[in-house]
């Protein structure tokens, strides 16, 4: 999949590379990090100040003492799941089911792709920003149920919100670990192949992993402005890229390219029980959020 990068004279910059990094470009890239930081966690706090309410407020269902209600038994459940002194009642079957005492769990992932790092306007955050953003307002609200919030690829829970921040403001992995049992929350461009993004949700399922992704992009590469004569750059490539004398008369294809893109990313993952929000750059925050949240409150493993 191209990628836009039009309208600019540089390739959009890129994220950690396999090449050797020097002490120079590492002290860069900390500092960078440092001072958008503070920017990014005050963003994501009013987003998850918005979303707390109703944001894993739920009691679950898991191990434990606690009585938390009857429902029907599911299919393939076994015999011994029936409570048969509530059942005797009615002429249905009911399954006591307990609160589960453990926290929640729920994994955390951005991209980290240079095609993240990339806006059609000056005024217009990026992508990866964008991302951040709602998946660590989300992580905070999590925190603050009382949820075990990790990074995936990290082995143990962030032990402060400015730790989670930085922890997912670093994270360089092209490749998300399978998360573990609990919720995990995704955020991507999509512009990688559907049978990736298929991979991905199954890996989840089998780890009895509720997963949502969270799909963002730019206006322009949806709607695709472009007229006249423009360059377009594949952001993080060391190219002169391409050339169009009439951009205009590629718009319709190009819309016809990225939307079979998204569709069918949309479909790999549904089809392997994962949920999916899309979302615009130039969209309000708090609606998205509030939806990816209640998706993610919704009971915990994998979809059925």
């Amino acid at each position: 999949m191209f990628s836009l990068g039009a309208d600019r004279t540089d390739p959009a910059p890129g994220r950690a590379s396999s090449s050797p990094t020097t002490d120079r470009q590492l002290a860069a890239d900390a500092n960078a990090l440092a001072r958008d930081l503070g920017g990014l966690m005050l963003d994501a706090r009013q987003v998850a100040q918005a979303v707390l309410p109703g944001l894993h407020g739920q009691r679950r269902a898991g191990p434990g003492e606690a009585f938390l209600e009857y429902r029907e038994p599911l299919p393939g459940e076994s015999l011994r799941m029936i409570d048969w002194r509530r059942s005797g009642r009615t002429d249905r079957l009911f399954v006591r089911e307990r609160e589960r005492e453990v926290p929640a769990r729920l994994h955390l992932w951005t991209d980290a792709r240079a095609t993240m790092d990339w806006s059609s306007q000056p005024a217009l955050p990026g992508k990866a920003r964008r991302a951040a953003t709602l998946v660590l307002a989300l992580g905070l609200a999590a925190r603050r149920q009382g949820e075990a919030v990790l990074v995936c690829g990290a082995s143990r829970p962030a032990v402060s919100d400015m730790a989670l921040a930085a922890t997912l403001a670093a994270q360089s992995l092209s490749e998300p670990l399978p998360p573990g049992p609990g919720s995990a929350l995704m955020a991507s461009d999509g512009l990688e192949d559907a049978e990736v993004w298929r991979a991905r949700a199954r890996a989840a399922s089998a780890a009895r992993c509720r997963l949502v992704v969270l799909l963002v992009a730019d206006p322009a590469e949806e709607t695709f402005p472009y007229r006249g004569r423009v360059q377009f750059l594949s952001p993080g490539a060391d190219t002169r890229g391409r050339l169009l004398g009439r951009a205009e008369a590629a718009a319709d294809a190009y819309r016809a390219l990225h939307a079979g893109q998204m569709a069918a990313v949309e479909a790999a993952l549904q089809e392997a029980g994962a949920d999916v929000v899309r979302y615009r750059t130039d969209q309000p925050l708090l609606p998205v959020a509030q939806r990816v949240g209640l998706l993610l409150s919704d009971g915990g493993g994998p979809r059925r």
